[in-house]
């Protein structure tokens, strides 16, 4: 079955060495590429080989763009949407794949052209908490947003990534709403761990403070929300 897949996927994109890709056969490319097929092809799509190879095992990803970085593969390319091979790893959730992109010279300070996302938010919403000590460590904006206006914190909150919130949280990310529609207590009362607390200014209410106080996980799951006047 896996044979006849390939053989359709021949005929409709005329190109070998993708077919391959796009049906993960990874030894089947590595054998094309030590023999000379062409990395740079594209199919009448105007797909090439960073379209289909993050479906791939992990380990194979690996294997395959050590090849190609032998065959003259810039690292820092823009591929499939205009991402690099970095931003489009953390996206896709391939920690392996991330890491051998990072030890390799991959650019951590690469951004996303569509979205406007730093590596940094990528990795905050898959919660890659020790990728994202790394790159702060580095020098990434804790607080960039991306085009959405949402923050590595926010993506973090929105992706349910309670420990990567506290990373986030305890190297000073900033909990200040903005003008986004929903604040970033909607999306931690979402989560499951309760033991995250986020104390702001309500930034549309003047003269109130709005505290979100989630109780520990290992307690009664109890929500409370707070909203206390000032006295002017």
């Amino acid at each position: 079955q896996k044979e006849w897949m390939l053989i359709t996927n021949l005929a409709k994109a005329l190109v070998l060495f993708l077919a391959a890709l796009e049906n993960k056969h990874t030894i089947a490319v590595e054998l094309l590429i030590e023999n000379g097929a062409d990395v740079y092809c594209q199919n009448r799509s105007n797909k090439n080989w960073s379209n289909y190879i993050m479906n791939c095992d992990e380990q194979e990803i690996n294997d395959v763009i050590q090849i190609l970085l032998g065959k003259g593969i810039n690292i820092n390319g823009r591929f499939y949407e205009n991402k690099s091979m970095l931003i489009s790893a953390l996206e896709n959730k391939k920690r392996v794949v991330a890491d051998f992109l990072i030890a390799n010279g991959a650019d951590i300070y690469a951004t996303c052209y569509y979205s406007g996302s730093s590596c940094l938010h990528y990795a905050a919403a898959a919660g890659f908490d020790d990728i994202i000590a790394d790159f702060l460590d580095k020098g990434l904006d804790i607080d960039r947003e991306n085009n959405m206006r949402h923050t590595p914190l926010r993506l973090a909150l929105m992706n349910r990534k309670c420990d990567t919130v506290k990373v986030l949280l305890s190297r000073g990310a900033s909990v200040d709403d903005g003008n986004c529609s929903y604040s970033y207590m909607h999306y931690a009362a979402k989560i499951s761990d309760k033991s995250i607390i986020l104390n702001r200014r309500c930034p549309k209410t003047t003269g109130l403070f709005s505290a979100l106080y989630i109780e520990p996980a290992s307690g009664p799951l109890c929500l409370r929300t707070s909203l206390n006047c000032t006295t002017s």
